[in-house]
Formats: C-alpha cells, sequence, structure tokens
C-alpha cells in the first residue's frame, strides 16, 4: 500500500476532524467513506491487522488508519533534516520576549528560513503548515488581494519557487529550475497581501503555542520532515465579556468550601484585561462571603474566596461583575455578559460530590494551549476537583509516540499541578484507533507508559487492557455513537481497566439515539445502551473532549460540554480510581446538576440481586438542579419510563427529594438507568443499576 503522494492531503483532513463538530471546517475531497474496504494485499502493518481480525468493523476507518501508519512508519532521509527558521517580526511582544497577537486579529508574517547541509533537489519542496486546528486563514499564493497570500523569496541562484495550497492551513513550495543548495535561504511572508497590509487571521483561542510549522521534502519523495524548534506566537484574549462563578457543590455543616471567579473574554479564554470588581451575593443569605472582589488582570482576573458553611441547605451566589471606566475615575460599567449565578452546594451529611473532567487536548496533539495552562484553567477557573490531559498517541503534527519528550511533559505537568486533598491532576493520552474506535487512557498512579494504536502489540483493545493490567489506570471509550468515530462493542473489558464510557462531550449525547443532545454522524447499534445491551456494564460518564485549552468550560465556546459528578470522599487519585472503578459517578451536559439515587440502599452503578429486592423496591432521589426540572425518565432494555413530570404543575421546581414511582421491573430488565431533563436544556444521566 502507497500513500505517499496523497498523504500530506489526508493525514490533515484527520487532524482537522477531531475537534467538536461546530469548531471542524467542510471535509476536503480526502475524505474517503467510512466504510472503505482495504484488501490484503500485501505485506504491510495495516494489512497484517486486518488479516489478524479477518473482518473490519463497520464503524471502522481504515483510510486514516492508513494514512497514519504510513505516516508514523516513514524514515526520513537526510535531506528532509536540518535547516533552521529565524521570525521576523516587529510587532508586540510579551515580557519573555515572544511575539504577540491578539485573537482574531489580521496579521502579515514574516519568516527567514535557512535550508539544511544536504539542500533541497529539484522536485522536492519547503512546506509551511499553520496550525491546522480552529480557524487560522489558509495560506494561498494566488490572488493577492485575498486573505493569506503568502510569498516566497529565495537567495538560491536559478532556483523557482511555485506555490499550492496542499490542504487547509498548508501550503507547499515546490523547487524547480535548480535545486535548493544547502545554507542558502528562503523568506515567507504568510499574510502578505497588497502593501504587505496584513491579512491573516489568528485562532479565536488564547494560548502560547507553537503556530507555524516547517517541512522540508529535501529529495522529492513525497515525505517530509517538520523542521525542529517551531516558532513560538501568543494568542492574547480578547476584552473581558463574562464571568464564572464556580462553589463546591457538597459540604458538611461547618467545613470549608470554596468559590472560584474567573472574567473571561467572549470565548471563554482566560485573563483577559481586567481591573474591575465582582458583587456577590448568596441566596439564601447567611453565606459569610464580601460584599466585593477586587480582580485584577495581574492574577490572572481569577480569585479564589475560602468560607464555612452555617447550617444545612442549598445556597447559590450570584457575581456581577464590572470593570473600571476608561474616562471617570471611581466609575464601573458592567461587562456585556456580567452577571452569572453559581451552581447549587447543597450543605448535608449526603455523600459527597466532586467535579471531574478526564478527557482534553492541548497543541501537542490537536488543541490549543501548553498543558501547564490546561491544568490552571482546570483548577483556577473552571473549579474542578480533578482533570486530565489526554493528548493523543499518534495523532497531530509531533505524535507523543514519536516524540516521548512530549509524553514526559505532560506526565511532569501533571505532577507539577497535583495537590492531594486540593486538586487532582492526572497524565493520560488518547489511544487514537480509527479501526476499534478511541479512547482515553487515564494513569492514577506513578507507572505511566504511553501504548500506541499504532504499535503492533497494542493496536487492538484486548492488547491494549493486557498492557493495563495491574496499572493504576482507566481505558475509557468516548464518542461512541458517532462523532469522528464510533467504537466497536464487540470486545469484552475487563471491569477494573474498562468500567466506564464516556457518553457526553463537545460531541454529543452518546447514550441512547433517543436522548437530548444526541452526536452528530451517529450509528445505529453504538450507543451506550447498546453496550449495556450487550452486556457490557459500563458506568457512565461525561468529559468535555475540549481542543480549545478550556477544561470543565468548553461549552461557552461550543454547543455541547460533558462533566462528570464523582460520589468520592477522599480528593486523592486512589479514592477517585476506587470511585469511578465502582461506578460512583454520573454524566451530565457541563451543568453542575446535583444527582444522587440509592436504589435499596445502593448508589447508582451498583449490582444487586433481583430476588433481594422487594416487588416494590425504593427508589430514593436527590435532586438540584441549575434550572427547573422538566422530568425524570427511567431508561430500561424495554424503553422509556416518565417518573416524574416537573412541568406537571405549570412551574418547574430546581429540587426534587424523596422517593419516585419505580415500576414493575420484568425478568428481562437487567440495567436502567435515570435521564434528567431542565427546561434549559441541560441532562444529567445516572450510571446505570445493574440487576442479577
Amino acid at each position: 500500500m502507497h500513500l505517499r503522494s496523497t498523504l500530506p492531503a489526508l493525514f490533515l483532513f484527520a487532524l482537522t476532524a477531531c475537534g467538536p463538530e461546530s469548531e471542524r471546517p467542510e471535509r476536503p475531497a480526502t475524505d474517503a467513506p467510512a466504510d472503505t474496504a482495504l484488501a490484503a494485499t500485501g505485506d504491510d502493518p495495516l494489512e497484517e491487522l486486518i488479516a489478524r481480525l479477518g473482518e473490519l468493523p463497520d464503524s471502522a476507518k481504515p483510510n486514516i488508519a492508513a494514512a497514519m501508519l504510513e505516516s508514523v512508519e516513514s524514515v526520513p532521509t537526510a535531506a528532509d533534516q536540518g535547516g533552521s527558521v529565524e521570525f521576523l517580526w516587529d510587532g508586540e511582544r510579551d515580557a519573555a520576549g515572544v511575539p504577540t497577537v491578539a485573537r482574531e486579529s489580521n496579521h502579515a508574517y514574516a519568516f527567514e528560513v535557512t535550508i539544511g547541509p544536504e539542500g533541497i533537489v529539484t522536485g522536492g519542496s519547503l512546506y509551511l503548515q499553520i496550525s491546522p486546528f480552529w480557524e487560522w486563514t489558509t495560506p494561498q499564493a494566488e490572488v493577492e488581494s485575498m486573505a493569506g497570500y503568502t510569498t516566497a523569496e529565495t537567495d538560491g541562484e536559478g532556483v523557482e519557487l511555485s506555490a499550492s495550497t496542499v490542504d487547509r492551513q498548508l501550503i507547499e513550495f515546490r523547487v524547480g529550475g535548480a535545486p535548493l543548495p544547502g545554507g542558502s535561504t528562503v523568506r515567507l511572508t504568510y499574510g502578505a497581501g497588497p502593501q504587505n497590509k496584513g491579512d491573516a487571521r489568528s485562532d479565536r483561542f488564547a494560548e502560547l503555542a507553537p503556530a507555524f510549522y516547517f517541512a522540508i521534502d529535501g529529495d522529492g519523495d513525497g515525505r517530509r520532515r517538520i523542521l525542529p524548534d517551531p516558532p513560538l506566537l501568543r494568542v492574547a484574549p480578547g476584552p473581558p465579556a463574562q464571568v464564572i462563578a464556580t462553589l463546591t457543590s457538597t459540604a458538611r455543616v461547618g467545613e470549608t468550601v470554596r468559590l472560584n471567579l474567573a472574567v473571561l473574554d467572549v470565548a471563554g479564554n482566560s485573563g483577559p484585561e481586567f481591573d474591575g470588581i465582582v458583587e456577590l451575593t448568596s441566596t439564601p443569605e447567611g453565606l459569610e462571603i464580601p460584599a466585593q472582589v477586587e480582580l485584577r488582570s495581574g492574577d490572572g482576573a481569577t480569585a479564589e474566596l475560602e468560607f464555612t458553611v452555617p447550617e444545612t441547605g442549598t445556597y447559590r451566589i450570584t457575581a456581577k461583575a464590572s470593570i473600571a471606566d476608561p474616562i471617570l475615575e471611581g466609575d464601573f460599567l458592567p461587562l456585556p455578559r456580567g452577571t452569572s449565578t453559581s451552581n447549587p452546594l447543597r450543605v448535608s451529611r449526603a455523600p459527597r460530590l466532586i467535579w471531574v473532567d478526564l478527557h482534553g487536548h492541548t497543541a501537542l496533539s490537536d488543541g490549543t494551549g501548553t498543558p501547564e495552562d490546561y491544568y490552571r484553567y482546570a483548577r483556577d477557573v473552571a473549579g474542578l476537583d480533578a482533570v486530565a490531559l489526554t493528548d493523543h498517541d499518534a495523532w497531530g503534527l509531533e505524535p507523543l509516540q514519536q516524540h516521548p519528550e512530549l509524553w514526559q511533559r505532560i506526565v511532569d505537568a501533571a505532577a507539577a499541578a497535583n495537590e492531594p486533598g486540593r486538586f487532582v491532576a492526572l497524565p493520560g493520552y488518547e489511544w487514537t484507533s480509527w479501526i476499534f474506535g478511541h479512547r482515553h487512557v487515564v494513569h492514577f498512579g506513578d507507572n505511566t507508559p504511553l501504548f500506541s494504536s499504532l504499535a503492533p502489540d497494542s493496536d487492538t483493545p484486548e492488547e491494549l487492557w493486557a498492557a493495563l493490567d495491574g496499572l493504576d489506570s482507566l481505558s475509557i471509550p468516548h464518542h461512541p455513537g458517532g462523532g469522528p468515530i464510533a467504537v466497536d462493542w464487540d470486545h469484552s473489558p475487563p471491569a477494573d481497566i474498562e468500567p466506564l464510557a464516556e457518553v457526553m462531550s463537545v460531541h454529543g449525547s452518546s447514550v441512547a439515539p433517543f436522548a437530548p443532545r444526541r452526536i452528530y454522524s451517529a450509528r445505529p447499534g453504538h450507543y451506550a445502551l447498546d453496550a449495556l445491551t450487550k452486556g457490557h456494564r459500563y458506568g457512565f460518564l461525561g468529559s468535555g473532549d475540549s481542543h480549545d485549552g478550556h477544561p470543565g468550560l468548553p461549552q461557552l465556546a461550543a454547543p455541547h460540554g460533558g462533566l462528570a459528578a464523582v460520589m468520592c470522599e477522599d480528593l486523592t487519585a486512589a479514592s477517585l480510581l476506587e470511585a469511578l472503578r465502582q461506578r460512583r459517578v454520573y454524566a451530565t451536559t457541563g451543568a453542575r446538576i446535583l444527582l444522587r439515587a440509592n436504589l435499596e440502599g445502593s448508589p447508582m452503578g451498583s449490582t444487586l440481586l433481583r430476588s433481594a429486592l422487594p416487588e416494590e423496591p425504593s427508589l430514593l432521589v436527590e435532586l438540584i438542579g441549575t434550572a427547573g426540572i422538566d422530568n425524570v425518565q427511567l431508561v430500561t432494555p424495554a424503553g422509556q419510563i416518565l417518573i416524574h413530570d416537573g412541568l406537571a404543575e405549570g412551574v418547574p421546581e430546581d429540587e426534587l427529594r424523596g422517593a419516585l414511582p419505580m415500576p414493575a421491573l420484568e425478568d428481562s430488565v437487567n440495567w436502567f438507568y435515570l435521564q434528567v431533563e431542565q427546561v434549559d436544556g441541560e441532562v444529567a444521566w445516572s450510571s446505570p443499576f445493574f440487576l442479577d
């Protein structure tokens, strides 16, 4: 199988197709149908995999898998390596000297590329790859008056450079006329336009990361290698636009709780220029909080307050942010979306809930930002209790599989951010199989290996699980019902390694075909409900799968989000792992809805003996919404059963406690779960109860 001539365009499609639906560009023509068949005709890793399987799952995307294998296994020649890049920038820089631009701003970017000692033969190429994620302008050399116009000049004698846009954010300069000798230079200007006006638009998400990659195909064989040390660029946030208030969800009387405040720009980026105040009020009164808090740009426009709770009840805090008037000293102007109400805080003796997001990406694969900023945002902005960073194993411009130093950076960043009892930071990666579906692996212990979906000894689910056996680690299938690729459920996971499925994220809901917020490109037979029907005992987990650097809050810039609430008394990695393995968890669309469900003394996720249940078992529920409760449904293999209609009284309440009516369960019903819908469209799904 030879994909060399089509690899650049196809691989770029694969990269851009992994983000949430609303953020993905239209698919280029290189996207072959998902059910493309590959015949095993030669000695090839993918063909060997197909031969081992006998038949590919109906959800497999072997065209993408083939491109990934071809890319990972390609061996660069000496001519493809060497060279350096200088970023020629006369604009604004940050305190560390890094070139800085505002989000969604137009500029011209100039670079001088020094060619390595091997040079580039006639027919070889120099590539400029703009960060292919989100919304950078695609470079082009055809129309000077259009955005992204890119020029190239060289001091190589007799050399002619012919330009063509290969794919989104990728332009190729092919060498003609004469070879480009080693040591010669090429000056590229991206976004030149008439009179170098600067018309290349930057990303809309703030970050500090490489944005411009240069690659060399020195011998003209169609394979290219990225030059080391791509130049850094800081994309700064926009003006302050909104305030987020996040409150601890559960506590006992007299305990200390936290309130996280963050002023963000319109896209959810942290750290905008903000010097102002946030006024605070509690409902009901009684919380010992200040009437107002000052936030400053130097502190990232964030603050964390701690206070004790005096008595039982449900509390919420309303935050109103105002920025200092630049003209009238002492006056303040409200932000456009400057008022928000926190999630509910329930003070009682009930089991403790913590909020976690175990899936997200940075610029180390197909997202934005750095690992360090990812963990900081999770803790200081989103107010999460635990988070995992899960960049792709073999996906991105510099895949972790081929760059172990980048994987080590994730591990080190997690260790630096981890603070047991306060904040649990976990390292992880995404096992990006385009044959069986995507899983992310999260490490909860000190042993943190990376097992790639392209390695011959870990490229099937069974091999991955065998590799993880004995480790304090979980594998979690995600967007199983569709999206970039559905998950193949014809594999039986070990309960201690894969007890959960991620059913809600930026991609939408994979719970069931009738569930709200259904995932795009849905495939019948691949929902979580179908996994339960096959006998797999998965708990339900929500997580962001964020690519915008905003763990815990991707819904600020995307149609959907995803979070998980875990019943966990001690905020440590070991306690969290134990709770997840016991499926003491539920999923939401991102809203911090409080949901506790108990069947005859057993929490959600439990397995109960049918013979030990009374004829009319008691299902105790405590539900505290972030808005009015529309309905609560019991979902069984036989279908949906409405057990609470919040609209029946005309004005839905946001709290519900007590025993809900349990219908008679037929012998064929071996599992059921709760689906809670709010009037604002936010949803929560309990992990299933299982009956033996």
